[in-house]
């Protein structure tokens, strides 16, 4: 089963705060190779550690 989140808010609401959040569950849980993140620019996917949605999807 595949588990798809879209995380939104303005700016200053912890959006960051909780990917990092479950980041931290999924390294404890042994499955963080089950996780891939997106932003949709290049400064927000280096705050959380991913991809550009249009890197992650080849488009």
């Amino acid at each position: 089963r595949q588990l798809l989140m879209y995380i939104a808010g303005v700016g200053g609401t912890g959006k960051s705060h909780v990917i990092k959040s479950l980041v931290l569950l999924f390294s404890k849980l042994g499955r963080i190779n089950e996780l891939m993140l997106s932003a949709p620019t290049g400064c927000s996917a280096l705050i959380i550690g991913g991809y550009t949605i249009h890197a992650l999807t080849m488009i």
